[in-house]
């Protein structure tokens, strides 16, 4: 069930809500937001708000259909048990972050990091509308593998499409914002209790292997339970090439690791499992995006949903969990 507020249904919100006054007075800030009641299978129901009136992918499909990714919903609903630890690198509005808090319970640890202020904003917002404080901490910044101050390319009418990466379309603006960035490793280094980590969901528009290659020390300390869930964006992933961190620098960190890749598609008629693929497979299928991508401006957003996992023990973890046939 989907309900829009603007300023007058804000102030009912804050009459009648039992979280603090102080917390849903912020709403008052955000104009035209969308309040949903996600269709997730979460046994205790969880509430979001959305901004579809100008968020034209993300918010605009949960405000309609109550789901985003149902694979991928799917998988880290499975994958999460209580008590575990979740790290959501581009966490957005929190949506994986609601679920995964939800499974994990109040023994369990959700990381959201999130760079771009509005979505932060929100994403706080979505925590506290759930009373999940306790269990999501989340985090203005962006991740990648070290420190520094990169510029984080915004798009007008997608609010989970901005990226790290040089922009290529009219759709971003062209100066960008200066936001703040560490490594997972780095973090780590100043919050122990992320020292376990059970499932990481990694979404950051070509920014992905950074991402990867700033928590080496994680995939060690976890090697033999991790696993994770990352969109690789071969396009995108071009700009980071000449650094190391694009789409051969992704194929070579395979191999130092020995990782299983399981190919995730969101369209289970294409593919009805979630199917492990080799790095030459995996290799082929973004060679043939990119020459799409040299055609057709469409396939520069596209995509390859991929599962990792960093020992046997996470694989077998991985088949006997999953809710598809792998």
């Amino acid at each position: 069930m989907a309900r829009r507020f603007d300023k007058r249904g804000e102030r009912q919100l804050t009459r009648s809500s039992s979280r603090p006054v102080a917390i849903i007075q912020t709403l008052t800030d955000v104009l035209d937001l969308t309040a949903v009641t996600l269709a997730t299978g979460a046994r205790t129901p969880l509430r979001m708000l959305v901004k579809p009136a100008v968020d034209r992918f993300f918010s605009a499909m949960v405000a309609a259909h109550r789901i985003w990714e149902a694979r991928n919903t799917a998988l880290v609903s499975a994958l999460l048990d209580a008590g575990d630890h979740f790290v959501d690198v581009g966490a957005h509005l929190g949506y994986y972050s609601l679920i995964a808090a939800e499974r994990v319970g109040a023994r369990g640890r959700v990381w959201a990091f999130e760079p771009e202020p509005e979505n932060h904003r929100l994403c706080q917002l979505n925590v506290a509308l759930n009373a999940l404080e306790d269990r999501i901490a989340i985090h203005r910044l962006a991740i990648g593998d070290r420190n520094q101050s990169p510029r984080l390319f915004r798009v007008r009418d997608n609010h989970g499409a901005h990226q790290l990466a040089q922009p290529y379309w009219d759709g971003h603006d062209a100066t960008g914002l200066g936001v703040d960035a560490t490594s997972l490793d780095g973090f780590a280094r100043s919050d122990p209790a992320m020292a376990r980590i059970d499932l990481v969901k990694i979404d950051v528009q070509g920014y992905e292997v950074k991402a990867l290659l700033g928590m080496r020390g994680l995939i060690a300390a976890n090697r033999e339970r991790l696993l994770v869930l990352a969109e690789l964006q071969p396009f995108l992933l071009r700009t980071f090439e000449d650094d190391g961190a694009g789409w051969t620098g992704f194929l070579e960190l395979l191999g130092e690791e020995t990782t299983t890749v399981y190919l995730v598609e969101q369209n289970p008629r294409v593919f009805p499992e979630v199917r492990a693929v080799t790095a030459d497979e995996l290799d082929a299928m973004a060679r043939e995006l990119l020459r799409h991508a040299e055609v057709l401006d469409v396939y520069r957003d596209v995509g390859l949903e991929v599962l990792l996992a960093f020992s046997a023990t996470g694989a077998e973890r991985l088949e006997s969990k999953s809710p598809f046939k792998t």
